[in-house]
Formats: structure tokens, sequence, C-alpha cells
């Protein structure tokens, strides 16, 4: 027996409310690109901060320490140690930003966190802290990787090319790594805008900065997690902060 079109039309209407009640992707270009910053307002993005009590009992906000310039840009002024982050987890993932110094000092010190993972926290007191990866924005060390909150085992590179953090390179059997450090140098001068891309797939990552590979790495987690603007040391400007999944 073939349905009535009355039937048919009922099975449309509640096929309709079945698919709006279903989570709604993140609008994305026709290249399947995301914008994850749109230049207007911080949609889409939360923060956690190292000040004890503060990711808990709301006394701070975004604008305590990041801003959207008129140029639509994300302004971090660090007078919190922490970083804007997603509310969305990502995979695997191509990212593409750019950034710039715009007060250019020799302290100068942030960085892009990937697969950041919960606690959604950097409390040094108690021993807190979220787990993430970081791609050092640090002239002249913007391009080196970090292994921060994981078990410092779940980044590798070539032996010569890994630290343990500020210390002389080891290679002993067993030691404990967080620092693996660039490949190449590719920074523009202190204030002019850089680009990087980072490739991140299942358990590898490659990162390029202004179109140059300077890092690349394996044994990473393969869960999905947050993405993060690192707030430290100087005042930079982020834009253009695209990502395409994989």
């Amino acid at each position: 027996m073939r349905p009535s079109s009355t039937s048919l039309a009922l099975h449309r209407v509640i096929a309709c409310i079945a698919s709006a009640a279903l989570p709604q992707p993140v609008a994305a270009g026709a290249t399947g690109e995301i914008e994850l910053f749109n230049g207007k307002d911080f949609s889409g993005w939360t923060f956690f901060l190292e000040e004890i009590g503060y990711n808990a009992d709301g006394r701070a906000t975004i604008s305590d320490f990041a801003t959207i310039t008129p140029e639509r840009t994300i302004r971090i002024d660090p007078a919190m140690h922490g970083a804007l982050m997603t509310k969305r987890d990502y995979l695997n993932y191509d990212l593409h930003l750019e950034y710039r110094w715009t007060k250019p000092h020799p302290r100068d010190d942030s960085g892009i966190f990937l697969r950041i993972r919960p606690p959604f926290v950097w409390d040094m007191l108690h021993g807190e802290q979220a787990r993430f990866y970081m791609v050092q924005l640090q002239p002249p060390n913007t391009g080196d990787l970090w292994v921060l909150g994981y078990s410092e085992s779940m980044l590798r590179t070539s032996p010569e090319r890994s630290f343990r953090p500020f210390g002389n390179l080891e290679l002993a059997p067993g030691g404990h790594i967080r620092r693996h450090l660039k490949i190449q140098q590719a920074e523009k001068p202190a204030g002019e805008w850089n680009t990087v891309d980072v490739h991140l797939k299942d358990k590898t990552v490659r990162i390029q900065v202004n179109g140059v590979v300077v890092n690349e790495a394996t044994m990473l987690v393969d869960l999905p997690g947050r993405i993060g603007l690192e707030s430290e040391r100087g005042t930079i400007e982020y834009r253009n902060i695209r990502l395409r999944p994989l």
C-alpha cells in the first residue's frame, strides 16, 4: 500500500522537528573552514586562569585580560596568566592564525594551546593544571613545542631537540621531556605580523611559521581538546583565526 499524501507530509514534519533538535554545526565557509573568531565579540570562547579561585568564583572575566580592537583583532594584555579557550573540542584539523607583538620587548611570551583537556584550571599551588600541548610564541623561540599536564612522554621529536624546561640537553634514558626545540628560525622582525599553521592529525603535529616548517612531532594524545591563546607576558594581537576539520 502506498502512503497517503497526508501521511507523507506528517513524516516530513516529524523529520524536520527531529533535525532541528540535533546539535547544529559551527558555520563553515565554502572550503569547510570554521572562523573561530568572528572579529566582533568572544562568542565561542571562554578562559582559564592561574590566579587561585578565579576559575570557580566568577571574579574574573575575559575583559580583564583580552579585548577586541577596532581593527577586529584580539588583543591580549596579560594582567593575568592563563588563556582564552574555545568552548568546543576539536581533534584533527588544520589551524591558521596570525599574530604580532604590539609593544615588542625581549621578555614577550605567549603560546597557542592545542588539545586542552580538563581540568580547565591552572592552579600551581595545589598541583592542578589543564592538559595541553603548546606552540611557543616567544622571540626567538617561536616554534618550540611544550607538553604541559599530559604525561611528558606523550610528545616525541628527535633526541637532539628535546630539553627539560630551561635546562641543558638531557639524553639519558627515562628522562622526562617537556620542551622540544624548533628546527629553524622563521619569525619576522618584532612588531610585524606572523602566520602560524598547525596541522594536527591523530598522534602527529606539524608547525609552520610564515610558511616554513619549524617543528614536527609524534606520539601525541589522540583525544579531542580545546584550542587556546595564552596570556603570559607582553601585549599580543591575533587575527584570522580559522580551522579546517580533517
